[in-house]
């Protein structure tokens, strides 16, 4: 059975195949990040940053290295958690389509939980954008789903991050921008048989179950360690 890529009919064999390739791709990408992260943690967080270099070894002579600045710290934490979220949504994301629930009509994003993050990081918001566009891409997305989706996943994490002071109401950005724009996609672009208002119904119902329950009890798990985990007091 071919899928149609925009103007370009591809085999859904070859699909499935570009599917693997990106998930396995994202997974190393995402390993990489962490040890990335991981490496930069134990040399910038650590309270003394003097390495000890002979110049001449007869004398002996010591250089000592000067401590990356706060901005400095403050700007790769940030790139790498936005890398990290922007891996673990593409995994999520290309898991759940493995079972056909990604994309279409009636969906399940596991990864829309994630667009609680926000909460607690302002870098959840450029990691939740790159990882919808890469995920649109490794699903077999056509281009409208990809531009449209990618921007009700940024509208949501923009919406998210403002509302961060009332917890309960966290998710509630990314319901509504996927419940209005995500439905013209699928009725329009896709032509799915049911209509727009049929596809409102779904994909909002997909969301509250998605982004609103999973979100919730992400945020709620995770909120007494959000501290710790997203370095707050750095």
């Amino acid at each position: 059975m071919p899928y149609d890529f925009g103007h370009t009919v591809l085999p859904l064999s070859h699909v499935k195949t570009f599917q693997k390739r990106i998930f396995v791709l994202t997974g190393c990408v995402f390993c990489d990040i962490i040890c990335y992260g991981q490496g930069w943690n134990i040399y910038l967080w650590s309270r003394e940053f003097e390495t000890f270099l002979t110049k001449n070894k007869t004398k002996g002579e010591k250089l000592n290295m000067k401590p990356y600045g706060t901005h400095q710290k403050a700007r790769i934490l940030y790139v790498t958690q936005a890398g990290l979220i922007a891996a673990l949504y593409t995994v999520l994301t290309c898991f759940v389509g493995a079972f056909g629930l990604a994309n279409g009509a009636i969906q399940f994003r596991l990864s829309e939980a994630l667009c609680v993050l926000p909460f607690f990081t302002p870098a959840a918001i450029p990691g939740l954008t790159v990882g919808c566009f890469l995920s649109n891409l490794a699903t077999g997305c056509i281009w409208q789903d990809v531009i449209f989706g990618t921007l009700a996943t940024l509208l949501g994490a923009l919406g998210a991050y403002w509302l961060r002071r009332v917890p309960w109401l966290v998710p509630l950005p990314t319901v509504l921008a996927n419940t209005v724009i995500v439905p013209f996609v699928l009725a329009y672009s896709y032509r799915f048989e049911g209509g727009l208002w049929y596809c409102v119904l779904t994909v909002g119902l997909g969301e509250v179950l998605s982004a609103y329950l999973c979100g919730m009890i992400l945020l709620l798990a995770i909120k007494p360690y959000g501290a710790k985990i997203f370095r707050l007091d750095n």
